[in-house]
């Protein structure tokens, strides 16, 4: 951190910026009170949220959370239920924490006007969390302006750090508990920075030895009586540091010796370097204050369950059982330590043509999708609500279209409000780094013109076999199990083609222990000669054998060299614990090698965190039907099944795998891209992931920065891409608007060349005065006609634009929104290609729940570039 000047809280010199900087000691503090920052005056409240969140952790009610098959969010069957929603007034649940610590803090996100770095770290998924904490190791750390606006943006409390060290903090306290006075006066100062600045509160930090600790007790108890008496909810968490005898002494947990802190504060924050048997342990003593403990988890990975960084998942599964907090310590580790070094584990393998930017966001959002499943989705409710998408930053800066700074920049105070349930596992794969990298360079080939591309076979998708097996797991009934398998067999059968090369693969493949065995083909199957349909003649014609076998040849070369993979690592007999063992998948292919297929109740390997630290109490706790990992004991205790000779054989015809094809036909994903998953041995120490890039998996909601409607970004929805073509309806808002009368909507979309056609329609689910189901869909294309909507309005109804310069209706729509909505409406015309429609929505005392997008085609991207709800009052403007 460069030396600052003594007593200068925010004030810049001639020529320089003006920033945010931290205290480092009492006479800074006073003079930031006697003559505060003068960007105190851009920081902004927080905006309401509602009170009703989603558990993450039930949207996919039967899904098992893994790394190598994270769960889907973005896209969605229209047809599923809705998650349930919890009022937080009724029920307390987990909340989640995030301390922000990145070398110290103070960078880019300082300067209040922003920089020109638009590489630099953002967050963006605030819907999860509850608290922000700027933290770095100055005595006083005040948040940025940024952090601030975009946090309470989202509904996010932000709160800074107060922390001392070593002897100079051991001093700081001597005087500061010296008298009631002092340590009356220290408290009142703090309070008082947080008021100035709108923030919420502090995270206490004491890591030196303390004189008289009964005297900080009773600061601590101070400060809180004083926060909640002067400022608006406001939270103050205690770290895992100090005990109450005055000594420093980490205790990584809640107990005796610091549950006295835990008692006049609003939150615990323990240390990273707990056992279950801790995170047992604090549970006890928070008792019904459980959510207020708040389980420290390093992203970094020190120390720490699990080996953290992208296994920090193992360390959440603990804390989530136990019905426990998050404090999730440094996520911008996925900025920090990104690595152009292929043999580090942080090198991301097949990112050769992404830039830094797109590296850091693919690292991002592996990390925040693997703990997605276990957080809380927050709600927005506050009308007017507007966004643009943008992240803070983009390579130029746009206002309704038209550039108004063509130079990068970064600028966290513009960023605006995000997608609140974009998480899918698109584009990306984990695994441990040895087979991240055995496999990439495998799957590598130069073509004619030399230039090295990705066989397609690695690009088969995880989601492909999900979106088929998406039935109830029920592995108490074996029989369910072979029914559900040999009706999909039936469906499968109808379309089986004799040219087929059949390769079956053991039960122990699907358990992740066995090798694979290739079933002999008969001679005369390779001697026939089979006909199809030429496609520039439309006549049959004999299909040479020649190409069956050499197909085949090919086939069998590429199974002999996933045998070599697999024979490398042999799982032991403590990881043979599956659903159903028995089970046995057929494989079949033409040219391409195959797509392995399996029965609802099989998954491919459990994430291996699971026995990095292996302790009785968590095995015990996992049932047989849903533990990923059990011990030795347990595999042959809970899998009866497991030396039964029961086979399940599916077969399919990979030649009409295209993405035109019903995704029921598509089952399964590559052999190549399974083969990382395959043999995935549990690790008696801390397992380090790795991540590869897959190029042609493309995000529903992809961030693009090349053009944007407001700000340096905008959303490109994309409905398919070359290898799935399931993302055509996705999520794009969880919320609770009240509609008490009339909603006016804004949306503005752009075509690409390649999609000039594809239009964007918004699907708006709806809950009218009665309680019914309602979907609105607002088409992206005009037509002649809409459906007049009431209170009592259910089923499906559409409805049109109203955006002609010519319509009376819009001139007074307009009229209406630059009159009671300043800020709201944007114009119609400009330059640069961007659709800009309205919709008026009349269904009074109704719900808004969620906002969903689905294109017209089913294929070819669209830009989205803005979107808004406000309220209109009708009765009243007639009055």
């Amino acid at each position: 951190m460069p030396t600052k000047p003594k007593g200068d809280s925010g004030r810049a010199k001639k020529n320089e910026p003006v920033t945010c900087k931290p205290l480092d000691d009492y006479n800074e503090i006073m003079k930031f009170l006697e003559n505060p920052p003068p960007w105190r005056t851009l920081c902004k409240e927080i905006t309401p949220h509602s009170n009703f969140v989603i558990r993450n952790i039930e949207c996919n009610k039967y899904y098992e959370p893994s790394l190598e098959k994270p769960e889907n969010y973005c896209h969605f069957d229209p047809d599923v239920e809705a998650p349930t929603r919890y009022d937080i007034t009724e029920k307390k649940l987990p909340k989640t924490l995030v301390c922000h610590d990145m070398a110290n803090g103070y960078h880019s996100d300082s300067v209040i006007e922003g920089t020109l770095k638009y590489d630099e770290y953002t967050f963006y998924n605030w819907a999860g969390i509850d608290i922000f904490c700027y933290f770095s190791h100055h005595l006083i750390t005040i948040p940025p302006a940024g952090w601030i606006n975009v946090g309470h943006a989202h509904g996010v409390k932000v709160i800074g750090t107060i922390i001392s060290e070593w002897t100079d903090g051991a001093s700081f306290w001597d005087k500061v508990l010296a008298s009631r006075g002092d340590y009356e006066n220290f408290a009142n100062a703090v309070v008082n920075i947080a008021k100035t600045l709108k923030f919420d509160g502090w995270l206490l930090n004491i890591e030196n030895k303390i004189l008289k600790p009964d005297e900080l007790l009773q600061f601590v108890e101070y400060l809180h009586k004083t926060m909640h008496a002067e400022m608006t909810d406001p939270v103050l968490i205690w770290y895992d540091s100090v005990t109450v005898n005055g000594s420093l002494n980490w205790q990584n947990g809640l107990n005796e010796k610091n549950k006295a802190f835990f008692d006049v504060c609003d939150g615990f924050f323990t240390n990273y370097s707990w056992s279950v048997e801790d995170v047992d342990t604090s549970v006890k003593f928070a008792g019904d204050r459980v959510t207020d403990l708040f389980i420290g988890i390093d992203v970094w990975g020190r120390n720490i369950f699990g080996g953290g960084q992208f296994n920090i998942q193992e360390a959440i599964k603990v804390a989530h059982a136990k019905g426990c907090s998050l404090a999730i310590f440094a996520p911008a580790w996925t900025h920090e330590a990104m690595s152009d070094d292929p043999k580090d584990p942080n090198f991301i393998s097949m990112a050769e043509d992404l830039n830094k930017v797109e590296k850091f966001m693919l690292r991002d959002r592996a990390l925040w999708g693997s703990v997605w499943p276990f957080l809380n989705t927050r709600l927005p409710c506050h009308l007017p609500f507007q966004t643009s998408f943008c992240r803070g930053l983009g390579k130029k800066r746009r206002l309704y279209g038209e550039v108004i700074a063509p130079c990068p920049w970064y600028n966290l105070r513009h960023q605006q409000y995000q997608p609140n349930a974009a998480h899918g596992p698109h584009g990306y794969m984990l695994s441990t780094h040895e087979k991240i990298m055995h496999v990439s360079r495998t799957s590598m080939q130069r073509d004619k013109m030399g230039i090295i591309r990705y066989r397609d076979s690695f690009q088969m998708s995880r989601q492909q076999l999900q979106s088929v097996m998406s039935e109830p797991r029920d592995t108490s009934a074996h029989s369910d199990i072979e029914k559900n398998s040999s009706e999909l067999l039936e469906e499968l059968a109808k379309r089986r083609d004799n040219s087929l090369l059949s390769v079956k693969v053991d039960s122990s493949i699907t358990d992740l222990t066995g090798d694979f065995k290739v079933e002999e083909i008969k001679s005369d199957e390779l001697t026939e000669k089979h006909t199809q349909v030429d496609p520039t003649t439309g006549l049959q014609q004999e299909v040479s054998t020649q190409t069956q076998e050499k197909n085949q040849k090919c086939v069998r070369k590429f199974i002999d060299k996933l045998k070599d993979i697999c024979k490398k690592r042999k799982l032991d007999e403590g990881e043979i614990a599956r659903d159903n063992p028995g089970d046995d998948v057929k494989i079949a292919s033409t040219s391409t090698p195959g797509a392995l297929a399996q029965t609802p109740d099989q998954s491919p390997s459990t994430s291996p965190g699971h026995s990095a630290m292996h302790s009785p109490n968590r095995s015990a706790k996992h049932s047989p039907e849903h533990s990923p990992a059990h011990s030795p004991d347990q595999a042959s205790a809970d899998c009866p099944h497991e030396n039964e000779p029961q086979r399940v054989r599916i077969e399919e015809d990979l030649s009409h795998s295209d993405s035109d094809t019903p995704r029921a036909h598509r089952i399964g994903q590559s052999l190549v891209t399974m083969s990382i998953s395959l043999n995935l041995k549990q690790p008696k120490t801390k397992t380090r992931w790795a991540l590869a890039h897959l190029p042609k998996e493309r995000e529903c909601l992809q961030l693009y920065l090349d053009d944007s409607y407001n700000g340096g970004a905008c959303l490109r929805v994309n409905p398919s891409d070359s290898l799935c073509a399931e993302h055509r309806t996705t999520r794009l808002f969880h919320c609770d608007f009240q509609c008490l009368d009339t909603l006016i909507f804004c949306v503005v979309t752009k075509t690409t060349i390649q999609a000039s056609d594809q239009s964007l329609d918004l699907r708006l689910s709806m809950t009218n005065a009665r309680g019914e189901d309602l979907l609105v869909v607002l088409l992206g294309r005009t037509v002649e006609m809409s459906a007049l909507l009431n209170s009592d309005s259910s089923g499906i109804k559409y409805v049109s634009p109203v955006y002609s310069e010519l319509q009376k209706e819009f001139h007074e729509l307009r009229r209406y929104l630059l009159v009671n909505q300043p800020g709201f409406y944007v114009p119609i015309d400009n330059l640069d290609g961007w659709d800009v429609r309205y919709y008026v929505v009349h269904v009074p005392k109704s719900r808004l729940t969620a906002v969903n997008c689905r294109t017209a085609l089913p294929s070819g991207g669209i830009l989205f570039g803005h979107f808004g709800i406000c309220h209109r009052d009708t009765s009243e403007e007639s009055t």
